[in-house]
């Protein structure tokens, strides 16, 4: 009885809603014929009224609708049979009233709200220990960044030398002209390399392309039937294939570390300390990367709104909660990959332990000459090509990561994303060839 009366006063309530509170809700369905099933209404507009509404985005299952997508060889998904749609109702409202209003007004018989799917104008809420010890560490070296600039600027104008101590060193490394002037300086050598800062910016280029492509897709888009047509078109492999274009810099990567562990192996005739390159790599990488996880373990949620922001930033905010240190590891492309905190975290991850793997190939290629070296690469090559092969031939896989709607909604749950696609053998391949080619580059250049 006391549900029936809640339902009955929300009802009363609904009936004497402002109508720009009224027009906020989507009336009726568009486009589920080329797949939109984002029926989102106006959330700002809702939003505007004050603490009087609330936004609610239900799932309402539609009969009749049965658009069938394929999705690969495997599997054929229909996903049009769910409709996101979004209302505007009194803040009053439990999302129990909610779903059955939507049951009355769509003739729906299954309506279902989301965790998080009510949003409601209550402020930002409580700051917690951990986004005020966050805000405080990074006040901290804003300030530590103003005033080195500061002294550095000042100290540019004055006359004289100032005697060089390691308090001095200190404060110079926060300077914002200092690190200008490091960033922007041309290289002394870069042993007729320079072509290779093309070739990162062409990579650059395409590869954030591909990942907002891929962020559209999963996403609330006006006509998801368009992806689909040219999905098709032999013009837009190179955009549907771009998860591929990922190996340039890992093939870059392999390249640039071999042409240095093979000239430090000429200087110190073979005395190289691996951990000393391990160790330095690691205190290079961790604090930024820290930093953007902290990032997203505290205030991301805060940084914006929308119909499906709640649902996509909180989930990430949980993730890297649980999961950050296996990000500090580097170890979170194999240890709960359904959790992964930052879906492109898996990259450095990768990286690094090929990074840390790399010596025991690229010693022996300095070490026992070309012949017996090469050989070695060949045989390593080779392994690394065979195993994506094994995998994915006897797994029935996707030869590649596909974008397609359903597969990439929420990219860490996709099971071709956590099981193969970050894995390091997976993605070795290209990584042993730039160590290949640093190889040859490197034995070319002695010969001259």
């Amino acid at each position: 009885m006391s549900s029936f009366l809640k339902f009955s006063r929300c009802f009363l309530l609904l009936g004497q809603m402002k109508k720009a509170v009224l027009d906020a809700s989507a009336k009726s369905t568009s486009g589920l014929e080329q797949g939109d099933v984002f029926q989102l209404g106006h959330f700002d507009q809702c939003m505007g009224v004050g603490s009087f509404g609330q936004y609610c985005l239900a799932d309402v299952r539609l009969e009749g609708y049965r658009l069938r997508a394929q999705v690969s060889r495997q599997m054929s998904t229909e996903n049009s049979t769910i409709v996101h749609w979004g209302v505007c109702v009194p803040a009053s409202c439990a999302d129990s009233d909610v779903g059955r209003l939507l049951q009355m007004t769509t003739g729906s018989r299954e309506v279902t709200i989301p965790e998080r799917g009510c949003h409601r104008e209550s402020g930002n809420g409580k700051t917690s220990t951990a986004e005020v010890v966050y805000a405080s560490v990074i006040t901290f070296f804003v300030l530590m960044v103003l005033a080195s600039t500061c002294y550095h600027v000042r100290s540019m104008y004055r006359s004289g030398s100032e005697k060089q101590s390691t308090f001095r060193c200190v404060l110079m490394s926060f300077s914002v002209v200092e690190n200008l002037r490091k960033l922007v300086q041309d290289s002394k050598d870069d042993h007729g390399l320079g072509c290779i800062n093309g070739i990162k910016s062409v990579a650059m280029f395409f590869i954030l392309g591909s990942h907002a492509l891929l962020f559209m897709a999963g996403g609330a888009t006006y006509n998801p039937g368009f992806h689909g047509e040219q999905a098709k078109l032999l013009r837009n492999a190179f955009l549907l294939n771009s998860p591929l274009l990922v190996d340039t810099f890992l093939l870059l990567s392999g390249f640039l570390f071999a042409r240095l562990i093979l000239i430090e192996l000429d200087k110190r005739r073979g005395k190289v300390n691996f951990l000393v390159l391990y160790v330095l790599r690691y205190v290079r990488l961790t604090p930024a990367y820290v930093a953007i996880m902290a990032l997203y373990a505290t205030w991301l949620p805060r940084l914006g709104s929308g119909p499906l922001w709640d649902q996509r930033m909180l989930l990430e905010q949980s993730r890297c909660q649980s999961s950050w240190w296996l990000n500090v590891l580097y170890i979170n492309n194999y240890v709960g990959t359904d959790r992964l905190c930052m879906f492109q975290s898996w990259y450095l991850a990768t990286d690094t332990q090929l990074f840390v793997l790399a010596p025991l190939l690229l010693y022996p290629l300095w070490k026992y000459g070309r012949r017996a070296g090469m050989t070695l690469a060949a045989l390593v090559a080779a392994v690394s090509v065979l195993i994506p092969f094994c995998v994915t031939y006897f797994g029935q896989l996707d030869p590649s990561f596909m974008i397609f709607t359903d597969e990439v909604v929420d990219v860490q749950s996709n099971y071709y994303f956590q099981n193969v696609y970050v894995k390091t053998h997976m993605r070795a391949t290209g990584y042993i060839f730039g160590i290949f080619v640093g190889y040859l580059v490197h034995w070319m250049q002695q010969k001259k």
